[in-house]
């Protein structure tokens, strides 16, 4: 480091003058100092000879104190220049003296200089170059941390040599790492660093060099699309991809493995075209259930190239299998029944529910292949509205895998025809009923009600009462024979759609017998 003038100041004095301060002053710190503080004096001695006294005060900023030179030098009005010898200090205070000769009275310049010695830092404690380096790619270089005794901000310059040929720096900053461009044609390449803490004087380290590496020039090949993730899977599938090389003469071989196994290798792999990996249902289900597996494609240009891609995915369980597909069943005007059957790819245990319009008919364990029925039964049937109705079939395996087979249809009545759920049995043969129904009969309809007071013969003697119940009288049986061994009551109601385009509502119906 180079001296620095801290204080100057000029001054008169002749033969025989008195001792005394000549100058006094403090001046504005460097980044280590926030005070300098200088005193120069002198003071006469016998004869011709002074002694002129320069001290030199400091008082740092920070913790890391310095060797520090001060001097002081001393300029005649001839031009002739004393210097005071070397005053060298750990500490933050300096002094220095030295004596001179004034022959004259004149004007003297006295200036106070300090030099601060700088701590040189450490060498980069390493250096790291990937052993293979491509042309045409990037490479990136790190090296290791300097240290500074006097506590400086250190950087770092990297500097590269291409095929031995002369040193270029290509970084310089705070970071311990590099990514560098290869030029693709080089042979060979070397790096070097060095750290620097910003001071002339000793600032900046020894490098540390790397070893020479060779430059391979030979482009690795490419596979399409990126690693990923292709989340549970419960069924075959299929993997696509593309293999490319831009060195049109390296010979490329494709090699697939499913969790570290060989499946395939492609001799000879076409560039460019799609080449499709098929997961069977027979593979994936040979797989642990709720495992994690990786799908590895590997390819080599045999001129030391490699280039890989990875899939994952998750073998979860499958649901069970119902036959058929959802559809809607059209118009029924009876009860009907649903064939299915129900399989599971792992064969585990698989329980069916049954639902008519969300109401669950029947929970029990199939089969597996089996033929099951579901059936509405009678009773359901006529507490079923006229239109849409929906039938679901569920199917749920050991694990909670569920599938789900729904059906719609639609109840169509053009006729409805219904009688007491049992006769009403009576001491003697009944001679007048009277029937009062709750209904909402569309113009159109053609409407007929019954009765008999036989009701538990096998062949009942029905008579009409339509007329009677219109107009809302009794009716008088005409009946007065019976095979069976007691009377009973029944009653008929048939509605026929007609041309009526509405629909029928029938709420039920009273009455009374006698």
């Amino acid at each position: 480091m180079a001296w620095v003038e801290v204080k100057r100041e000029s001054y008169y004095t002749s033969k025989g003058e008195k001792s005394g301060e000549i100058c006094s002053g403090k001046s504005a710190g460097s980044p280590h100092w926030d005070q300098i503080e200088v005193r120069v004096g002198y003071t006469k001695e016998s004869g011709d000879d002074f002694i002129l006294v320069t001290e030199l005060l400091l008082r740092p900023v920070d913790s890391f104190p310095r060797r520090t030179k001060f001097r002081s030098r001393i300029i005649n009005s001839s031009g002739y220049e004393y210097i005071s010898r070397i005053q060298e200090t750990g500490e933050w205070t300096g002094y220095g003296a030295f004596s001179f000769t004034t022959p004259s009275a004149g004007t003297y310049t006295v200036i106070a200089e300090i030099e601060v010695l700088n701590n040189t830092p450490t060498v980069p404690s390493s250096i790291t170059v990937p052993t293979t380096v491509r042309g045409g790619e990037s490479l990136n270089i790190s090296w290791g941390a300097s240290t500074d005794a006097d506590g400086d901000s250190l950087t770092y310059r990297l500097e590269r040599s291409a095929n031995g040929g002369s040193w270029t720096q290509i970084y310089s900053g705070s970071n311990k790492s590099y990514t560098d461009s290869i030029t693709k044609g080089w042979n060979t390449v070397t790096y070097r660093v060095r750290a620097f803490d910003g001071n002339t004087y000793n600032g900046h380290s020894d490098y540390r060099t790397s070893p020479v590496r060779t430059v391979i020039n030979n482009t690795a090949p490419t596979i399409s699309g990126n690693d990923q993730n292709l989340g549970d899977k419960n069924l075959g599938f299929l993997i696509t991809y593309q293999v490319n090389d831009v060195d049109a003469g390296d010979s490329l071989i494709v090699t697939e493995k499913l969790n570290g196994s060989t499946i395939r290798t492609i001799n000879g792999a076409p560039r460019n075209q799609p080449v499709e990996i098929e997961i069977t249902n027979e593979t994936l289900f040979s797989l642990p259930l709720n495992s994690d597996n990786t799908m590895e494609i590997k390819v080599d240009d045999q001129q030391g190239g490699i280039a890989y891609r990875r899939y994952t995915f998750r073998r979860t369980n499958t649901a069970p299998i119902i036959s058929d597909q959802d559809q809607n069943l059209g118009k029924k005007t009876e009860p009907f029944s649903v064939d299915f059957n129900v399989m599971d790819n792992e064969s585990n245990a698989i329980t069916t529910k049954t639902y008519l319009n969300g109401i669950k008919k029947e929970e029990y364990t199939v089969i597996d292949g089996a033929t099951n029925t579901f059936a509405i039964s009678k009773e359901d049937w006529f507490k079923l509205s006229i239109g849409q109705h929906n039938i679901k079939i569920e199917a749920i395996d050991e694990y909670g895998a569920t599938s789900v087979r729904n059906y719609v249809f639609q109840r169509y009545d053009d006729k409805i025809q219904f009688t007491l759920k049992s006769p009403i049995e009576t001491d003697i043969a009944a001679t007048k009923i009277l029937a009062t129904p709750t209904w909402i009969i569309p113009e159109g309809a053609i409407t007929k009600i019954e009765a008999c007071n036989n009701a538990y013969d096998e062949v009942q003697a029905w008579e009409d009462i339509t007329s009677q119940v219109l107009i809302g009288r009794h009716y008088n049986f005409t009946n007065d024979i019976k095979i069976s061994d007691k009377w009973g009551i029944d009653i008929k109601f048939t509605i026929e759609k007609g041309a009526s385009t509405e629909e029928c509502i029938i709420h039920g119906f009273g009455g009374a017998f006698e």
